[in-house]
């Protein structure tokens, strides 16, 4: 059986709901409420809603019953109710997830052990220790989401935000070109390029905004079909300290609710970088590969991304004249959840033409 997943996330968008609808194009009421409101100076539906029962009971004088009335079809107006989903109904929509698009990773070794790409419906998570290779990862994304269906790409523009360091235009140039001689798509590494529109954001309040109003209409306007955010736990950990954790948890979760509803409206891929924290009280394991690091923002958004990828980088050291010196990384990475896929583990490594799985 599939695990349970939020295949239903509804998020308000001020653009779709009728806050600032009058009353008389909106609402078919009885003529003596009609009269009422008017009386009364109501002409908006936003003007209702900011009242309680007893408030408009006394202002209109009007029955209770004409109140509940008056503000079940006001309601309904702003945000029409949704029907009952029942489980075999929401069984079948997680089952339809092998019948979703895909985003191919850049690597024929990656794809076909994760299921064919990044599932174009919902958010995938990437988190990992520093220098791992998540935003590399996401750069190869960026330029594989530009290319045609026939080869894995989703033919379509790339929206990267940024919250954290300066954004690599060298690594993503250089990994452009490399792309632009190997697949032969027809799109110049210029082109790539000119097609990947950058936001810096430093606060959690202008994520918020730019989800809300600028992205939306970059979405449109540019043919998106990827969002990358990198990365999201930059912002929750250096605005919100541990006492604030009630708060960070509902914008986190508003957050994701935004990032899921915009890639179900417009069918973009979502990929999110999250950083890690240490394991604590983890019990001992003789897995070579058992995590001593989680991805941080904790449960609260644990349930939000469909999928949850972990990039590990373990680099083996030699002991010479009592000195620790590199001698080379081992990178692998690990499926921690996803409905389509068991929790897995691959061996990738990363040069001058991006990020390839190892046999």
């Amino acid at each position: 059986m599939l695990p349970l997943l939020l295949t239903s996330v509804y998020t308000i968008n001020m653009e779709e709901v009728g806050i600032d609808k009058t009353v008389k194009d909106s609402l078919n009421l009885h003529p003596r409420i009609m009269k009422a409101l008017q009386k009364c100076g109501l002409h908006k539906i936003s003007s209702i809603l900011i009242y309680s029962t007893n408030d408009l009971c006394r202002m209109l004088h009007v029955s209770s019953q004409d109140v509940e009335s008056l503000v079940s079809a006001a309601s309904n107006a702003v945000l029409p109710s949704r029907p009952l989903v029942t489980v075999q109904e929401l069984f079948m929509r997680q089952a339809e997830l092998c019948n979703w698009g895909r985003l191919s990773w850049g690597c024929p070794i990656l794809d076909a052990q994760l299921g064919g790409g990044v599932l174009v419906a919902g958010v995938t998570e990437l988190s990992g220790v520093s220098g791992a290779g998540k935003t590399q990862l996401c750069l190869q994304l960026s330029l594989m989401a530009q290319l045609g269906k026939e080869q894995g790409g989703l033919k379509g523009g790339v929206a990267y935000i940024s919250t954290e360091d300066a954004f690599p235009s060298r690594r993503l140039c250089q990994l452009a070109d490399s792309f632009a001689e190997s697949h032969r798509s027809g799109l110049t590494a210029k082109q790539m390029t000119d097609n990947i529109f950058i936001e810096h954001t430093g606060t959690v309040s202008a994520l918020s905004v730019l989800l809300d109003y600028k992205l939306p209409s970059l979405l449109i306007q540019r043919n998106i079909k990827l969002i990358v955010v990198d990365s999201i736990a930059a912002l929750f950990r250096a605005e919100y300290v541990p006492s604030q954790h009630s708060a960070r948890a509902q914008l986190l979760r508003t957050i994701g609710s935004k990032l899921s509803y915009l890639s179900c409206k417009h069918s973009a891929a979502v990929v999110c970088v999250n950083q890690v924290t240490a394991a604590i009280d983890r019990e001992s394991s003789n897995n070579p590969f058992q995590s001593t690091v989680l991805p941080s923002l904790g449960p609260s958004w644990a349930d939000i991304p469909n999928m949850r990828v972990m990039l590990y980088r373990d680099e083996l050291v030699t002991d010479g004249d009592l000195q620790m010196e590199v001698q080379s990384s081992q990178r692998y990475l690990q499926v921690l959840s996803a409905p389509h896929l068991p929790n897995i583990t691959i061996n990738y490594g990363i040069d001058s033409s991006g990020v390839h799985g190892t046999k």
